[in-house]
């Protein structure tokens, strides 16, 4: 069994998505002989927002094991700019915001959680067959903790993984507090940390083009996954019959065309009294809000976050998933995609990216994919008949495997044997 570290400062008991892509590393890896030891922090203080998140959190180190894989949970301590942004001293806390966006590219002590690189630096020394890296990001400043641990350890093969991207991002240049020197530095940071990896990976053909041109070499794709465990207790979810309610679970972002769905949706809803569209999670602030506001006389309802077993909760009891595509993102499916995945429910599509969320939709059988705002008004009305008369049953899905964390995690397995030929 060959030892596989892993640094992750998303990891649970976080229910944030950010945490679940690894924890799937975590539990299927040992199936194809790697034994993870994953390094985060702790997650004993966590909440929806960054505030809630950067609070003192654990005092001592904790090692959790199992027969698939370890976790040590190391305390998280709240740096000037954490501690001014809880007490609400807001001038102070965007002075150290942009101190710390600085120093970061060039110390690890502008760094919160330094105390991931300085424990795996430890575990490495103390054990040498714990060569292989395996570095999560974002925050992005952990393949800092990758590139000097590659200089310690000449042997050291090390893999860095994009859930998402850096400076390559839509919203990049929009981001809180980062100038235009900031953003220079974090782009030779990006590139300077990321030509020291041995594997660059990310989730998507979109990220990979992009990143791969930003840091000068070839990335390899390795897509999300359902959740096995979902899979495997899934079981026929009882219908609101209440309700006929459509749920889109999540962050509504500014690149995602709803309005035609909203203007469709008004003239479906009309005068019934039970029907629902329900953004689950999407916090109604500055955009969205004003994006949804206008209909929610129609029964357009939006919430804020959250927690995940609330969410799937009312997710298993929707009539319907609604998806929607992000406008300029070529192959790019969203985490969404496969959580819906798992819920056996017919999920909505409207439009369709014509891309890689409709491949997907398609190939495993959940997906309804109108072709025009009049095909999604008559869809709409046919299944709430359906729904009327009790015959909305589950999708039988189909081809769910390949697109499950186990799968994603063989595909990874085999990038990690080729480091070792």
């Amino acid at each position: 069994m060959k030892k596989l570290l892993i640094l992750s400062y998303f990891f649970p008991p976080c229910n944030l998505t950010a945490s679940n892509r690894v924890h799937g590393w975590a539990k299927y890896l040992v199936e194809h002989g790697y034994y993870p030891i994953i390094v985060t922090r702790n997650w004993e203080v966590q909440g929806a927002s960054e505030k809630e998140r950067l609070r003192k959190s654990g005092e001592d180190i904790k090692v959790i094991k199992n027969d698939r894989f370890e976790v040590h949970y190391l305390p998280y301590k709240p740096s000037l700019r954490d501690y001014c942004l809880n007490a609400g001293m807001s001038l102070l806390s965007r002075v150290f915001t942009l101190i710390e966006l600085v120093l970061k590219n060039f110390t690890l002590q502008a760094i919160p959680y330094r105390n991931l690189y300085y424990h795996a630096r430890k575990l490495m020394e103390e054990d040498n067959e714990l060569r292989l890296l395996f570095i999560s990001a974002n925050p992005y400043e952990q393949f800092l903790f990758g590139y000097r641990l590659k200089k310690k350890f000449t042997d050291l093969k090390f893999v860095a993984e994009y859930r998402d991207e850096w400076t390559t991002s839509r919203t990049y240049p929009r981001a809180r507090g980062k100038n235009s020197l900031i953003r220079k530095l974090e782009s030779i940071s990006e590139f300077k940390w990321l030509q020291h990896a041995d594997l660059v990976i990310t989730t998507c053909q979109y990220f990979a083009s992009r990143i791969g041109s930003k840091i000068k070499r070839p990335v390899e794709i390795i897509g999300h996954g359902v959740d096995n465990d979902s899979l495997s207790k899934k079981k026929k979810a009882i219908v609101d019959q209440q309700v006929f309610k459509i749920v889109y679970g999540g962050t509504l972002y500014n690149n995602q065309p709803v309005e035609e769905l909203l203007e469709v949706w008004s003239e479906f809803s009309g005068n019934k009294p039970d029907v629902e569209l329900l953004f689950l999670g999407s916090q109604l602030e500055n955009n969205t809000e004003n994006r949804l506001r206008p209909y929610f006389d129609s029964c357009v309802v939006a919430t804020k976050r959250v927690v995940k077993a609330k969410s799937d909760e009312i997710q298993s009891h929707a009539a319907m998933l609604l998806l929607l595509p992000y406008e300029g993102m070529t192959g790019w499916p969203s985490s969404k995609l496969y959580h819906y995945l798992a819920h056996n429910k017919p999920i909505l599509f409207y439009p369709s990216d014509s891309d890689i969320m409709e491949q997907v939709l398609t190939d495993t059988n959940v997906g309804i994919i109108p072709s025009n705002r009049e095909d999604l008004l008559q869809t709409l009305n046919h299944y709430y008949e359906l729904w009327k008369c009790k015959e909305l049953y589950p999708v039988e899905a189909e081809n769910l495997y390949k697109y499950s964390q186990a799968y994603q995690a063989q595909i990874l397995a085999n990038h990690l044997s080729q480091l070792s030929t």
